[in-house]
């Protein structure tokens, strides 16, 4: 057993001995390690060596499972959740132009994403022309949709109530910081003009 596997199983065993399990305990274990999925999304979000950058057809949706993608592929732009109990149905756009970022420019990427001023999202829209990849190792890290008319992007969250892993539309303040990503995204890959 290596010993990472040994630190993490060794940390199980003590969260299961040494914490009370009642509901409102266990609800606020899940809302700490919420908050820290966030933060490895956000403020801390580490370095990558290649970052895939998408513009998106938002004229060209799909729902359902990613099948009959078009010819340059589709890119999931989050979920729509059901209702009464009904599970959520992924939504796809069609990728229009696609370039691969590497060296000193995904330094500058990162460095603008973590200076984005992070705030709970406020808008239930989400249209987003560009869907972006982080990698490292040739291991991706982090994959989603970001906007900037709702100022918005998705991250996996652990839901409080259940524990398990989610899709968060999360938010970012519409300041000089989030224009600055948005003008290096620009100058890699311009967003294609949308039809009216």
């Amino acid at each position: 057993m290596s010993l990472t596997k040994f630190v993490l199983a060794a940390l199980c065993v003590a969260v299961a001995c040494d914490y009370p399990t009642s509901a409102q305990e266990t609800n606020d274990i899940r809302v700490s390690l919420s908050r820290m999925a966030a933060l490895a999304y956000t403020e801390s979000f580490p370095e990558v060596d290649r970052i895939e950058l998408y513009t998106l057809d938002l004229d060209h949706q799909h729902e359902g499972k990613e099948t009959e993608a078009s010819s340059q592929g589709r890119f999931k732009i989050g979920d729509k959740h059901g209702f009464g109990g009904a599970s959520s149905i992924e939504i796809f756009a069609d990728v229009v132009s696609r370039v691969t970022i590497e060296g000193k420019k995904c330094k500058e990427i990162t460095d603008a994403w973590r200076s984005l001023t992070f705030q709970p999202n406020g808008a239930m829209c989400h249209t987003p022309p560009y869907g972006v990849q982080f990698y490292r190792d040739n291991k991706m890290l982090f994959e989603t949709t970001v906007c900037w008319e709702c100022n918005n992007f998705y991250l996996p969250e652990i839901d409080p109530e259940t524990g398990e892993m989610k899709l968060l539309l999360y938010g970012f303040k519409n300041d000089s910081r989030a224009r600055k990503l948005l003008s290096i995204f620009q100058k890699q890959l311009p967003i294609p003009k949308r039809k009216k």
